[in-house]
């Protein structure tokens, strides 16, 4: 099923980013195809409450980051 809002590796790249995390792109990969694809539908159905681009995008990146921490990939930020 398609939604019509795509999480790709990139949208990965931009939260580690965000984190000042560097990250290579075959690491970017390999979590996202382990950790992020396998939960892509319920992260792009919660998005869809958004009414916009730009609001999907703060709730899936949101979702992805609370994967991210759930697998300790990422630390709070303090």
């Amino acid at each position: 099923m398609t939604t019509g809002f795509e999480i790709t590796p990139d949208d990965v790249l931009v939260i580690f980013q965000n984190h000042s995390i560097d990250i290579d792109d075959q690491t970017i990969e390999d979590i996202f195809n382990e950790f992020i694809k396998p939960e892509m539908y319920a992260i792009e159905k919660v998005a869809l409450y958004g009414n916009d681009l730009d609001e999907q995008t703060n709730i899936a990146y949101k979702e992805i980051v609370k994967i991210l921490k759930e697998n300790n990939l990422l630390r709070n930020k303090h």
